[in-house]
Order: C-alpha cells, then sequence, then structure tokens
C-alpha cells in the first residue's frame, strides 16, 4: 500500500462529489460507506472499468483493497465498520468463486441471505440503528455487496441547555430547547477556500470521535460548505489544507457570516492581554435518508463488471444501490450509521431442479454541515486523556450531515 496519500484523504476527495449530489437537503450521509464497498469490489474489475474506478478511488485497485482490509480488520472505539458479498453459483459464471477468493481480507462471504438474514445483519452491524437491509432481495438477487458503518458515543463534555429561543431566528422561535456549548468544545472562526469565513464548533466523543459543525454565509451553496467542513477536519487532522484559524481581532465589529462581534474592555487578573472567546448554540436534530446512489462515482462501474459475470442464459441484468442512513446529534452524544448495498438482479427466472431437501433447525436459544471524523484521542473513566492505536482510522471522516432544522424531540442520547 502507497503511503504517498492516506486513505482518509482519498476518503475526503470522493465525499465532495457525493455529497455534492446527495447532502444538500436535511439529511445523512456516509461517503466512507460508498467508498469502501467500490475499495472491496476494485480487484474484482478489469480494463477500462477497473481504470475508470482506480480514478473515483483515488489509487490502484488492489491498494484500495489494502485499504479497505485495514480498516475491516482494525477496531476503531467508536466506529464499527462490516463488508459482505453474497452471490448465487448458479447464477454467476464460475470463475466468479475466484473473483470473490481475490477480494479483501475481512469480507464476510457466502450465499445471497434471505429477506430476514439480510435485516438481521444491518441490524447487528449498526447497533439496531437501522433495522432493514436497503434493497430488495428475492430468488433473482444473483450478487449482493454491503458495508456498514456505525458510531453511537457520548460526547466527553456534554451541552448546556438551554431555552431555544437563545438559537435566534425562525429555529430558535419554533424549538423549545437548544444546546450551549461548553469550554471544553472547540469553538473558532476559520477561513477556508470553498466557504470564505465561516464557524465551526466542534464536540468531541470520549471514544475517538470528532463532530465538526459548519455555518457559512447564508447564500453559501451546501456544497461549498460541506467542501468547507472537509478542510476544517484535514487542518485538524494535519493534512494540507485551504482552512486556517482566523483570530477575532482580524474581523470587523458586528454582524460577520455567521456571528456577532462584540468589544469591551473588562478587568482580568490572567490570560494575557488580548483574550478570545467564542460562544457557540446548536440545535439538537435527528436525519433518516434514504439515497438512490447508482449514479454516484464508480458504481457504474461495478454494473459493467458484473454485469459481464452474469451467467449469459440468466440476463439480462439489472442493479440497485443505496444507501440508508441515519444520525442523532443531543445534548450528550451522537448516534448515526450507514448501510450502503450494491444489488444485481438476474433477468431470467430461476431454472427448476428436483431436489431432496433436508430442513434442520436450530435454536439459539442460549446465554450544518456536518462532518464526523474518527480520532485517535481517547478519555478514560477518570477524564484523563489517552491514545487508541488505530492508524488506518485517525482522522477519518465517516459521516456527513446537512442540517436543515432541528428536533427538540431527538432522543436523549446514545448509552455512550
Amino acid at each position: 500500500m502507497t503511503n504517498a496519500i492516506s486513505t482518509r484523504q482519498l476518503v475526503a476527495r470522493y465525499a465532495a462529489g457525493f455529497n455534492a449530489r446527495y447532502a444538500v437537503h436535511h439529511g445523512v450521509t456516509s461517503p466512507l460507506g460508498a467508498w469502501l464497498l467500490l475499495a472491496v469490489a476494485a480487484p474484482a474489475t478489469d480494463g477500462d472499468a477497473r481504470a475508470r474506478l482506480e480514478a473515483v478511488l483515488g489509487c490502484p485497485a488492489a491498494d484500495a483493497a489494502e485499504r479497505a482490509a485495514a480498516l475491516l480488520s482494525t477496531a476503531h472505539p467508536a466506529v464499527s465498520c462490516a463488508a459482505a458479498v453474497w452471490w448465487r453459483p448458479d447464477l454467476m459464471v464460475e470463475r466468479f468463486g475466484a473473483i470473490v477468493d481475490g477480494l479483501p481480507a475481512g469480507v464476510e462471504r457466502g450465499p445471497v441471505p434471505s429477506r430476514a438474514a439480510a435485516d438481521r445483519w444491518a441490524a447487528e452491524h449498526t447497533g439496531g440503528l437501522i433495522e432493514r437491509f436497503p434493497i430488495e432481495i428475492d430468488v433473482l438477487s444473483a450478487l449482493v455487496l454491503a458495508t456498514a458503518v456505525a458510531t453511537d458515543v457520548s460526547w466527553a463534555a456534554p451541552f448546556t441547555e438551554v431555552p431555544g429561543t437563545e438559537l435566534g431566528g425562525a429555529w430558535g422561535a419554533a424549538a423549545t430547547s437548544a444546546l450551549a456549548a461548553v469550554h471544553e468544545h472547540q469553538q473558532f472562526v476559520a477561513a477556508t477556500d470553498h466557504a470564505g469565513l465561516v464557524a465551526v464548533h466542534i464536540a468531541s466523543a470520549r471514544r475517538g470521535l470528532d463532530v465538526v459543525s459548519v455555518l457559512a454565509a447564508a447564500d453559501t451553496a451546501p456544497t461549498d460548505v460541506h467542501a468547507a467542513a472537509h478542510e476544517v477536519a484535514a487542518m485538524l487532522a494535519g493534512d494540507a489544507s485551504g482552512a486556517s484559524r482566523v483570530s477575532l481581532f482580524d474581523l470587523p465589529l458586528g454582524d460577520g457570516a455567521a456571528w456577532t462581534l462584540t468589544e469591551r474592555v473588562e478587568t482580568r487578573y490572567s490570560g494575557g492581554s488580548k483574550i478570545e472567546t467564542v460562544t457557540s448554540f446548536l440545535p439538537a436534530w435527528s436525519a433518516n435518508s434514504t439515497h438512490d446512489v447508482l449514479a454516484a462515482p464508480g458504481f457504474g462501474e461495478l454494473c459493467d463488471t458484473f454485469g459481464a459475470l452474469l451467467r449469459a442464459e440468466e440476463g439480462p441484468p439489472s442493479f440497485d444501490a443505496v444507501q440508508s442512513a441515519v444520525a442523532r446529534y443531543t445534548r450528550v452524544g451522537f448516534a448515526a450509521a450507514a448501510i450502503t448495498a450494491f444489488g444485481m438482479r438476474a433477468g431470467a427466472m430461476p431454472h427448476e431442479v428436483r431436489a431432496v431437501c433436508r430442513y434442520a433447525t436450530v435454536r439459539f436459544n442460549r446465554p450544518y454541515a456536518v462532518v464526523a471524523v474518527a480520532t485517535d484521542r481517547l478519555v478514560d473513566e477518570t477524564g484523563r486523556p489517552t491514545r487508541a492505536d488505530t492508524p488506518a482510522w485517525s482522522g477519518m471522516p465517516v459521516f456527513s450531515a446537512w442540517v436543515e432544522r432541528p428536533d427538540p424531540s431527538a432522543e436523549p442520547g446514545p448509552a455512550g
């Protein structure tokens, strides 16, 4: 695996095009879930389809597969992920089994499951946040690829609940309560290439996840605000970035792009002669999104590749690609999950075959723009900072969201 560019940078690049299509209305996405599915499938491609997919992934297919294997095999304290490939051997060409053997380590392999079994897989790998597998599975399902990404964390420092009127504007009039940032949160103004000056709030989870909220000028396009959020995330990770912090003393007093700046002289006994303080109020919010991602970058190449691996007599194939994602941002924490699924269905009805069947019963009955970024910074039970040994995940953008409305009825939050 080449180290010229990090996986987090590749995922951030992919996120730009993905979010431009799917994160412009209230909702949540996981560009990582989509990129991971493409990386898992990359070794199966060849020829022109492989070249085009490599351009989308940002690296050679073998390299992408290694990176996917590293993520799947590394347990991050805050983020879980899984991948699976399921297929019908009788509907695929004989050499498909060997192709599956060449997919990244850590990918679950097996026959196409029942609808109920696929739902159980989704629930198991998202902590119950997603209970239904996002694409249909039936007797014509020849191939299914899926990834799951999930998190459920508590803030190291919870917000303070205040009256909703503190939000101001229409949201403040509608919300009964709001979230006031505490001094442990990061709050600052940043200059970005894509959205100019933006206000930034960052809440950190105990188990190594930063949720970066970015507010830009009202007339800034969602795509540019998402890009700015990723610039800020890259800056925090130490990567080359178009974002940089801006001193409040370099800004004019009064109303700015996303803040009101005032100044007064106070008597203090510590902190130097110039003191900067940012106070942020945010809404609690939740989102539940379903995205048809067949037109997302890279999925057309999967159609070209796997369509050619369906037995000729079973065609023509049809394809589905869907991402189902949920998120909840509350006073005490953040929970999110995404299932990304790609499916190929045969065009012909299965052939009738006489068979001797045995049925076994086994009873297992014993014991704004928002980007969520995985980090290696943890907080132990005593409140002391520590580090996680998860280099494959450090700085990885995991979820994106576009928040268009508060949800004061959002559940109190995850157990952490």
